[in-house]
């Protein structure tokens, strides 16, 4: 079948530029030295004292010693009334610094309330981009992580022959969610739930990866029912370009038209392969 040899291209070309992938490296940043400067201070002069000459008379000494009373006198006033000054001052400042603390008490007291008060935040769910196929008989819905591209491998001939696709991409998880719709061979109109159409999928899918991979192993194979329409489920490990790696293949049929979705990871990304495999199936 065409569909499935166009599927089987694009697993070798895509994967060996997924699994190069590589992620962001953190920059960084060299510290400079921090470079310090010492300004010399400049030196005080020193004055020198100029003697004071002695009084000749005693009446001269008895009006100096009265001067020095008298200046002794205002300095120790002028001493005191500074330091009431003082007092006054540290009085206001301890009164000042009260207040304060008391405000900001108040005002830590009521953010504490109104943190207390205020709702947490309820996370929005993940956004998805919904995908749809058998003329949405299939239904299901990606991540925005994985960022939809063409299918080179789907020429024009292919086009007119009524071949669709479409290649998501999660760079970060390096996983490929690959889609493809086909009409069946020789203009074949089947039920939604053909099994032996089904059958004849993923027996040649089967195939196809056994050529595809190496160290190919089948890992299991299931019948899924979603919403009324069956699904069969391929899954697979095997070697691309010396890495190993986990696909699933699940595959639909309706009227004139098939439809395959192949979800190629990592192998050590089991759980994550798991999650959105069973996402796209509704299974569990």
């Amino acid at each position: 079948m065409r569909s499935l040899n166009l599927k089987t291209v694009v697993v070798s070309s895509v994967l060996a530029v997924c699994l190069g992938m590589t992620g962001a490296q953190a920059a960084t940043d060299t510290p400079q030295p921090a470079t310090s400067t010492t300004t010399p201070q400049p030196s005080k002069a020193t004055k020198s004292s100029t003697p004071s000459k002695t009084a000749k008379t005693s009446t001269s000494s008895k009006t100096s010693k009265t001067s020095k009373t008298s200046a002794t006198s205002k300095t120790a006033k002028s001493s005191k009334s500074s330091k009431t000054a003082k007092t006054s001052a540290t009085s206001k400042s301890s009164k000042t610094s009260k207040t304060s603390k008391k405000s900001n008490t108040s005002k830590t007291s009521k953010t504490s309330k109104s943190a207390k008060t205020t709702p947490k935040p309820v996370p929005a769910p993940p956004a998805t981009q919904q995908v749809t196929m058998l003329g949405g008989k299939f239904v299901f819905g990606l991540p925005k992580e994985y960022v939809e591209g063409p299918m080179e491998e789907i020429d024009d001939k292919a086009r007119a022959e009524g071949v669709t696709g479409a290649l998501y991409m999660n760079k970060p998880a390096k996983r490929v969610v690959i889609v493809t719709e086909t009409p069946l061979p020789d203009a074949q109109n089947v039920p939604s739930n053909d099994a032996q159409t089904l059958d004849n999928i993923i027996a040649e899918t089967l195939v196809q990866q056994q050529s595809s991979y190496k160290d190919f192993s089948k890992l299991g194979e299931k019948k899924i029912v979603r919403q009324g329409l069956d699904l069969r489920q391929l899954d697979i490990s095997g070697s691309v370009d010396g890495g190993k790696v986990l696909s699933t293949t699940i595959a639909a049929v309706s009227g004139t038209r098939t439809a395959v979705v192949n979800v190629i990871s990592l192998e050590k990304d089991i759980k994550a392969h798991e999650a959105l495999v069973n996402s796209l199936t509704g299974g569990k």
